[in-house]
């Protein structure tokens, strides 16, 4: 029975727009989840930890632990990093979306913060808006 369902589907579409299709899904899948299945490859652990001058506020860096190219990227700095905001009881305020995973080579990595503007520079061009509490990425 399913069998034959099976071939009226194919017979009223031709195998190549299923094949297409499937390919287009999963390459779409995979550029839509390109932040968890990375960070699920490639483990991270807390790197450093830095403080608002105001002490409102607690940058939390991520680095890249496990690679196959770790001792290559460790010379020169090429580990990748995301940051994630909290507050100074410990809620997480702003952390990269799975769409929007914002990793960054740690080489790139710096904080400004910029209490004139309410962002927090983590990159030359990549911040969070600290009123918002929104990332911005400069993917």
């Amino acid at each position: 029975m399913i069998h034959e369902c099976i071939k009226k589907i194919l017979s009223r579409y031709e195998k190549k727009h299923i094949i297409l299709t499937a390919i287009l899904v999963l390459i779409i899948g995979c550029y839509l989840l390109r932040g968890p299945i990375y960070q699920a490859i490639y483990k991270f652990e807390i790197f450093e930890e830095r403080q608002s001058p105001c002490g409102e506020y607690t940058l939390v860096i991520y680095w890249q632990t496990r690679s196959p190219f770790l001792n290559i990227e460790e010379v020169f700095s090429l580990r990748y990093c995301y940051v994630v905001l909290k507050d100074k009881k410990g809620k997480i305020l702003a952390k990269p979306s799975p769409i929007c995973s914002c990793i960054l080579i740690r080489a790139n990595l710096g904080t400004n913060w910029d209490y004139n503007s309410n962002v927090v520079y983590f990159s030359e061009f990549s911040y969070i808006d600290l009123s918002t509490y929104k990332i911005y990425c400069s993917e």
